[in-house]
């Protein structure tokens, strides 16, 4: 933690989620949503590896969209992270040591994965979100997601998707109530 702040790192596809506006599984956008909230508000530390640049930016964005991201990474409580000899080589760990074999095939982390998780470690982050869940038959990659307990277990860093909040408010007028109860 930075302060009394969460440090939470993104995954580049969780920018490239929040700057296209697109929903993944009902409700994370609106909680990605919520986390730059928090963000704006200074509640949180955003942080993420400079390979996000790299990933990020040539993809399709506006103008307005790109210009989004180059002013939230400027903010003081966001947090590049190098990619220093020590991430390389925890990245390299990573990458050795967390594989996956199905059907005679071994899936490991792809190298801007294990840099990602790297990054995080690194940098004390309390949480990485992602949307990688699952294994890329043709490049043998191990989604993050997969290994999520894993890593949690041996490096006290939470790995999920964005956490869906329920709301605790509830409107029931009398015919909310009667449907509810099967009247």
């Amino acid at each position: 933690m930075s302060g009394n702040r969460d440090v939470i790192y993104w995954d580049s596809c969780v920018f490239y989620a929040f700057l296209k506006a697109e929903e993944h599984r009902k409700g994370e956008l609106n909680s990605i949503k919520q986390a730059q909230r928090e963000f704006d508000i200074g509640k949180i530390v955003l942080v993420t590896s400079t390979i996000t640049l790299a990933e990020v930016l040539p993809s399709k964005l506006t103008d307005e969209q790109k210009q989004l991201f180059e002013s939230i990474s400027r903010r003081s409580n966001f947090s590049w992270v190098d990619v220093s000899l020590p991430v390389a080589n925890l990245a390299v760990n990573l990458r050795s040591n967390y594989t996956e074999s199905r059907e005679d095939k071994e899936f490991r982390l792809s190298t801007p994965d294990a840099i990602h998780i790297a990054s995080a470690i690194a940098h004390k982050s309390t949480r990485l979100v992602t949307f990688d869940e699952k294994n890329k038959r043709k490049e043998r990659e191990l989604g993050i997601l997969r290994i999520a307990k894993n890593i949690e277990e041996d490096y006290s860093l939470i790995v999920s998707r964005p956490e869906i909040s329920v709301q605790k408010e509830f409107y029931l007028d009398a015919t909310n109530v009667k449907s509810a109860c099967n009247l």
